[in-house]
C-alpha cells in the first residue's frame, strides 16, 4: 500500500462514530432518544467543515429490500454458506475455497484468498463433505478446490471426496493458525500492504475480511504479546509498506504492533466499535449499494458472507441477535443501500435487528447536491473522497443524520495538487448516473492558502 494511501484514512469517517452503548431489541423497544442526545452532542463537538455535502433527497423508485440468506437449524453454517454462494455465484465458479465449520484458526486469513480467485468460501465438516456443499460444488461446475488449513481441520478423506467429483484440490497450511495466515499471504502478496488481526479471537479478523479481500491484502494472524517466529521471518524477509493493525491494545499489544512495517491501529472499545471503525475509515473503497449483515458473536457465517462482500467491496455490518451497538446503528443510518442481505437464521440475527438495519439503510434519490467551499493548506496531503456526506437540504447534523453518497471525478488523478496556491473547482457526478444530467452533477471548490 502506498504511503500516501494510508494518509487517507485519518480522513475517514471515524470523528463521527465515538459512540459506546447499545440499543436492545429484546422488547422491539428502540432507545432513539438516547441516539438522538448522542447526535447532538457529537455535532455540537464537530468541525464544522465535517459536513460540506447537502442536497435533495427525493423518494426513490428502488426499494431497500432485506433478504435472509441461511440454512437449516442443524446445519446451518454449511447450508448458510451455500445460500450466500447461490445467491452470488448464481453462474457457477471455477474454484472454491474450502475451509473447515468446526473452528476457526484457518479460516481467519482466507478471505482475501477467495477474492483473488474470485471464488466463494463454503465449510465442510472434518471427515465428509456435507451434501448440500456437495451438491452446490456441482452447481458451480467448480474443477478446483483450495483447501485452507491441515488434516486436523479438512482431513484426507474430504480431499478424496472432492477428487472423486472431478475437482482438482491443492492446499495450503502451516503448522499453525500463524504459519498458515503467512503460507495464504505469500500467494496473495504483500504490495497493497498487510492487515494484523490478532490470532485467539475472530471478531477483529472478520471486520478486516472484506475490505481485505476487496484491496488485496493479506490478513497475517498475531498472538497478543509477543511475535510469533514465522511472522517475524515473514516480516524480516518481505518488503511490506504499510499494516493496518485491527483491534485495540488488549488484543494486539504496543510493542507487537509496532515491530510490523508503519503500522496504523483501528480499534475500539468492543467488536462493533472496532467493526464500524474499520468500515468507516476504508469508506473511499467500499460499495454501498449491498450491504451484509452478520453475528459479531460466532464465525461462520460472517466468514463465508465476507468472501461475498469482498467481490462487491460492501460493508459487513456485525451485531448481535437482539442487539445494536449504537456505532452501528448509527453508521447504519449514513448507508443508502439497495438491498440488505441478514447471513444466518433468526437465533442469531433477529428479524427486528435485520429489519431495523434495512429500515436505516433506507436509499433515497439525492439529487441537486451543493458543497461548501474546503480550505486546504499549502502542500497538506488531500485526496478527491469517493463517498461524501450529504445531508437534507436546510438541515444541521442536529436534525437529520447524513447518507452517504458515492461519486465519481471527471479526473484521473484524485490526489489534489496542493503545492500551488489558489482556487480550483473539481466536477464529479453521483456515481450511476450521467455527467450531463444537471440534476446529479456535483462541484467543489478547494480553495489551497
Amino acid at each position: 500500500m502506498k504511503k500516501s494511501v494510508l494518509k487517507i484514512f485519518s480522513c475517514g469517517l471515524l470523528a463521527t462514530l465515538l459512540f459506546n452503548s447499545s440499543v436492545v431489541f429484546a422488547t422491539e423497544a428502540k432507545n432513539e432518544n438516547a441516539i438522538q442526545m448522542m447526535m447532538e452532542s457529537e455535532a455540537n463537538n464537530s468541525p464544522e467543515n465535517v459536513f460540506n455535502f447537502s442536497g435533495e433527497w427525493v423518494e426513490s423508485s428502488v426499494e431497500t429490500t432485506t433478504k435472509r440468506l441461511y440454512g437449516g437449524n442443524n446445519t446451518g453454517r454449511y447450508e448458510t454458506a451455500v445460500a450466500i454462494s447461490k445467491e452470488k455465484w448464481a453462474n457457477g465458479s471455477d474454484t472454491i475455497v474450502l475451509v473447515t465449520g468446526m473452528d476457526y484458526p484457518d479460516a481467519l486469513s482466507a478471505t482475501p484468498l477467495a477474492a483473488k480467485h474470485s471464488a466463494p468460501i463454503l465449510l465442510t465438516e472434518n471427515k465428509k463433505l456435507p451434501q448440500s456443499v456437495k451438491a452446490e460444488i456441482k452447481r458451480l461446475s467448480a474443477s478446483n478446490a483450495i483447501i485452507v488449513g491441515g488434516n486436523g481441520a479438512v482431513s484426507k478423506e474430504v480431499e478424496t471426496e472432492l477428487k472423486a467429483m472431478g475437482v482438482a484440490t491443492r492446499r495450503i497450511d502451516g503448522k499453525d493458525r500463524y504459519n498458515t495466515a503467512v503460507n495464504i499471504a505469500k500467494e496473495i502478496g504483500t504490495e497493497n500492504g498487510i492487515a494484523v488481526a490478532y490470532g485467539l479471537n475472530y471478531a477483529d479478523a472478520l471486520s478486516i475480511a472484506p475490505v481485505a479481500g476487496k484491496l488485496s491484502m493479506p490478513i497475517i494472524l498475531t498472538p497478543s504479546n509477543y511475535m510469533n517466529e514465522d511472522v517475524k521471518k515473514f516480516i524480516a524477509s518481505t518488503e511490506i509498506n504499510e499494516t493496518v493493525i485491527v483491534g485495540g491494545v488488549g488484543a494486539i499489544s504496543y510493542e507487537v504492533a509496532s515491530a510490523f512495517p508503519n503500522p496504523m491501529r483501528i480499534g475500539g472499545q468492543n467488536r462493533f466499535e472496532t467493526n464500524v471503525n474499520v468500515l468507516s475509515i476504508f469508506g473511499n473503497w467500499l460499495n454501498y449499494d449491498e450491504v451484509y449483515v452478520a453475528t459479531g458473536m460466532n464465525y461462520p457465517d460472517a466468514l463465508s458472507g465476507s468472501a461475498a462482500a469482498a467481490m462487491t467491496g460492501s460493508p459487513l455490518i456485525l451485531a448481535n441477535a437482539y442487539e445494536i451497538d449504537d456505532n452501528t446503528t448509527i453508521y447504519a443510518n449514513f448507508l443508502r443501500a439497495k438491498k440488505v442481505y441478514g447471513l444466518g437464521g433468526q437465533a442469531i440475527l433477529s428479524n427486528e435487528v435485520l429489519s431495523y438495519i434495512g429500515e436505516a439503510a433506507q436509499y433515497f434519490d439525492i439529487q441537486n447536491i451543493k458543497s461548501k467551499p474546503v480550505t486546504i493548506n499549502k502542500n497538506q496531503f488531500a485526496i478527491l473522497p469517493s463517498a461524501v456526506f450529504v445531508l437534507p437540504d436546510g438541515k444541521t447534523i442536529n436534525q437529520a443524520l447524513p447518507k452517504i453518497v458515492e461519486i465519481q471525478w471527471q479526473t484521473e488523478d484524485l490526489v489534489i495538487d496542493t503545492s500551488i496556491a489558489g482556487e480550483k473547482i473539481y466536477t464529479g457526478v453521483v456515481k450511476g448516473h450521467d455527467i450531463n444530467d444537471d440534476k446529479y452533477k456535483v462541484e467543489l471548490k478547494v480553495i489551497v492558502k
